[in-house]
Parts: C-alpha cells; sequence; structure tokens
C-alpha cells in the first residue's frame, strides 16, 4: 500500500479505488507573510459532473516529500504503459508517449510574443489574496485561468453575484471558493453568512476570518 493510500484512508472518507489524481500547490498568501501547501486529491466527478475532491493542509517537509509519491501512485494506477502529456503553456499541448520515453527537450520553442497570457497587473485594485486563491482554486478544479479575458470574466460574475445577493464582493469570493463550480451565476442560492459590519477597509483574510467566527456563534448558538 503506497503512502498516497493510506493518506486516503487516514484523513478522508473515499475510497482509495475511487482514486483519480492528486497535485501539490503551494502559495503565498496574506500579503507575503505565509506560505501554505496543500494535497489534493481528486476521485472522478458527481452525478452533476463537478469534480470530487479533497484538500489536505501540508508541512513543507511534507509537500517536498509527496511529489514522488504521487508520480508513483498515478503510474501504478495507469491501465496500460501508455501516459497522457497534460496541456501546458511551457510545453505545448497535451499527446500520448510511452512511459519512461525520454521527453524531446530539443524540441522546445516558447512564443514569447503571445498577448494572450494573464498578466496580473491590471488587476491591482482587488485584494491580491482574493486573485491568488482563485487562481488557485480554478488550478485545483483542472479549468485553470491562463488569459485576462477569463480572470476578467469571472470577477464581473462575482460581482453581478454580489450585487444580486446583496452581500460584499468578498462575500461572494469566499462563498464560491468553498464550492466545486467553475464560475457563478446569480440563480446559484447564496447560502452564507453575511457580515454585518462594513468591510471596506478589510483585508481578504480578515474578511475569511469574520465569515468563520459568524459560523462559530451561530453553531454555539444552535448548541446552547
Amino acid at each position: 500500500m503506497s503512502i498516497i493510500d493510506n493518506i486516503i484512508i487516514n484523513h478522508t472518507d473515499m475510497e482509495v479505488e475511487k482514486y483519480s489524481g492528486g497535485s501539490l500547490l503551494s502559495t503565498v498568501t496574506h500579503n507575503n507573510t505565509r506560505v501554505t501547501y496543500k494535497l489534493h486529491l481528486f476521485f472522478g466527478y458527481d452525478e452533476k459532473r463537478n469534480t470530487v475532491s479533497r484538500t489536505i493542509e501540508l508541512t513543507e517537509q511534507q509537500f517536498v516529500k509527496l511529489g514522488g509519491e504521487l508520480a508513483k501512485k498515478n503510474n501504478s494506477v495507469l491501465q496500460d504503459n501508455k501516459e497522457t502529456l497534460s496541456d501546458d503553456e511551457l510545453f505545448g499541448t497535451s499527446s500520448l508517449r510511452v512511459r519512461n520515453e525520454p521527453t524531446l527537450t530539443n524540441t522546445l520553442t516558447t512564443n514569447t510574443s503571445n498577448t494572450n497570457t494573464l498578466d496580473l497587473k491590471k488587476y491591482h485594485e482587488y485584494d491580491k489574496d482574493i486573485i491568488t486563491e482563485l487562481l488557485a482554486h480554478r488550478k485545483m478544479l483542472k479549468k485553470p485561468i491562463k488569459t485576462n479575458r477569463m480572470l476578467s470574466g469571472l470577477l464581473a460574475n462575482l460581482e453581478r453575484y454580489a450585487t444580486h445577493w446583496k452581500i460584499s464582493f468578498e462575500e461572494a469570493c469566499d462563498f464560491y471558493l468553498q464550492q466545486s463550480w467553475i464560475s457563478i451565476d446569480p440563480e446559484y442560492k447564496y447560502t452564507g453568512r453575511h457580515i454585518k459590519e462594513p468591510t471596506q477597509d478589510l483585508s481578504f483574510a480578515e474578511i475569511r476570518q469574520k465569515l468563520q467566527e459568524a459560523k462559530v456563534i451561530n453553531i454555539n448558538k444552535q448548541i446552547g
């Protein structure tokens, strides 16, 4: 039994047989004062074709070790000796090759003149933590945001959602990050907790803390 199998059994509610992949994610958050390490495990799709996943917080040491373990686990579940290389902006489109076949790095070319890329400098009016978490969330869902058009579209949808449900933009983002949706629509019912105090001077991290506190208060009221 692999280390990944043990993690699934001991730290998730999922079955090992349903495992369909995993990824490691490290992000710098809280205005460059904190580094987070996370393991994302995937278990196919539910009946609505939403990705089923579980996220586990890691230490830096665990993060470094699990890269090799994920590769071993993924290779062990392949049905044959072929593997698909995922789409990648640097290495080009996906292709099928025999496992362990050397990668033809001498054919690698990059297009530095491509303007259809992501330039985060254009979003200076947004909280940096929000943008970081949105990008990490979409990457976890295997639908990464690669262009400014994609990011602008998501931010516009979040603005519309906040306006429709009469909540702050930060509350809309926090609610979206709890879901497995690729985007968000006003038709999706808001079931989060409203912050009853002004949020204009709070950072995204502080707003998320306020939301967590509101949830705890509500739970305590129900228990009492």
